[in-house]
């Protein structure tokens, strides 16, 4: 079980309810697994193709960009 799956599973949360963020390899799976997969803008391509959407690169404040726009 990944830390994300344990974290859902401690806070009764559906991982389709999660929105994860990744721009490396390793958050592949991440993305895949959660129901809102975004892939930073500096991303590796390899993300950015199977990630449902892109934000702005770590520079540009990608993530509190991206939440701005869908979450709040």
């Amino acid at each position: 079980m990944s830390a994300i799956e344990a974290a859902a599973k401690n806070e009764n949360i559906e991982l389709s309810e999660i929105a994860a963020f990744g721009d490396d390899y390793i958050d592949i799976e991440m993305i895949k697994k959660c129901g809102t997969g975004v892939a930073m803008g500096n991303g590796m391509k390899e993300l950015k193709e199977i990630a449902k959407y892109i934000c702005e690169s770590n520079n540009e404040s990608g993530v509190g960009r991206w939440l701005e726009k869908n979450i709040l």
